[in-house]
């Protein structure tokens, strides 16, 4: 039934399941899935964002969201220890998230904010250099 998985995503063929079953199985896979995912993502482990991070209305959830999401992350040219992401909030909005790397599994958030325009235009030229999800 599962065809492929891609970045965690999975792709599952449906076209030989009843529809009503069908729907049902997808809304209890992708509850387990969430819940999987939420427990062993590596994102998820110790999060610390300090107070400057809500500066541009942000909220915690949506950087909690944003790391589950994100389409690149790279380090900063020019500084040892600051990395951005770029990632989804709750709404779908493309929101910048600036971090420092404390350990392997520990991050700390201290800039997070709607995307700049000029990030928006590099992601839709292609013109990062970085890793493009």
């Amino acid at each position: 039934m599962i065809k492929n998985k891609i970045r965690g995503i999975y792709i599952i063929d449906t076209t030989r399941i009843n529809a009503p079953i069908t729907g049902t199985f997808l809304l209890i896979f992708s509850l387990i899935l969430a819940l999987f995912y939420a427990k062993f993502n590596p994102w998820c482990r110790k999060l610390s964002i300090i107070s400057s991070a809500f500066k541009h209305g942000v909220t915690k959830d949506d950087i909690v969201r944003a790391f589950e999401t994100f389409i690149y992350e790279d380090m900063i040219e020019n500084f040892d220890n600051k990395h951005l992401l770029l990632g989804f909030n709750l709404v779908g909005n493309l929101i910048e998230i600036m971090y420092n790397r404390i350990s392997n599994e520990a991050i700390k958030v201290f800039h997070a904010m709607p995307c700049r325009k000029a990030f928006r235009e590099m992601i839709l030229l292609g013109e990062f250099y970085g890793k493009i999800y």
